[in-house]
């Protein structure tokens, strides 16, 4: 979120909870009574949204990513070691290329694709996992790096799916900001053309103040 939107809504909670506690002072003007009705139902619409968002944290499926692929590319990488020793005993020249490789090589490129990798590695392995017994190739080994392979594609699977929750919660956030806007244009009016008391009228423009308002305002201290 925006910090521009951020303050927006922290100045609608501070006229929420100005207007609520001098209630007294406006809720016998109809027109003001259900305007602000709205606006405080757009707020707390925002608000149980702004709620969903803080919660679908995505930090710990990525620290979690990053731990998988830590451990895949340096498992990988000690049965690279193995088999390129294999290849270069029985001068296999079709499979060294694929085994001879650094670890920063292994991790190169986009991650994704440097994953598919060991399990390609994995698989090939597997594939001639009797004549790899002798280099401490075990397939105990094998499975270890399939499975966190596919847990890998589960954690990236799964920020996929927060990401587009996020995307539909903002698209939200978006439309309940601009229906307060239109709401905030309407009360600001009618405040100024239907309170009589002086005193409300200064306190209501406080809370309005903050840095980012509507262009078309003509309270104090909004953009002209």
């Amino acid at each position: 979120m925006q910090q521009r939107t951020i303050n927006f809504l922290k100045m609608t909670s501070g006229v929420i909870a100005g207007m609520e506690s001098e209630k007294s002072v406006w809720e016998g003007e109809e027109e003001i009574a259900g305007i602000y009705t709205a606006l405080k139902a757009a707020y707390n619409k925002i608000e149980g949204t702004n709620q969903g968002i803080l919660g679908t944290d995505t930090t710990g499926l990525t620290d979690e990513k990053d731990s998988l692929f830590d451990s895949i590319t340096h498992l990988t990488f000690k049965l690279c070691n193995k088999m390129s020793a294999y290849a270069k005993l029985k001068k296999d020249n079709v499979l060294l290329p694929l085994v001879d490789v650094s670890l920063s090589t292994l991790q190169r490129g986009i991650e994704k694709e440097a994953v598919d990798r060991c399990a390609a590695i994995a698989d090939k392995a597997l594939a001639i996992l009797s004549q790899l017994t002798t280099f401490k190739v075990t397939e105990a080994q094998l499975t270890t790096i399939k499975q966190q392979v596919k847990a890998y594609h589960a954690v990236m699977d799964g920020r996929k799916a927060t990401s587009g929750n996020l995307t539909v919660s903002a698209e939200e956030i978006s439309a309940g900001v601009a229906t307060i806007r239109e709401k905030f244009d309407v009360l600001d009016s009618l405040v100024e053309g239907l309170i009589e008391d002086e005193g409300f009228i200064a306190r209501y423009k406080s809370w309005r103040r903050i840095v980012d308002y509507g262009k078309g305002k003509t309270l104090p201290n909004k953009e002209r």
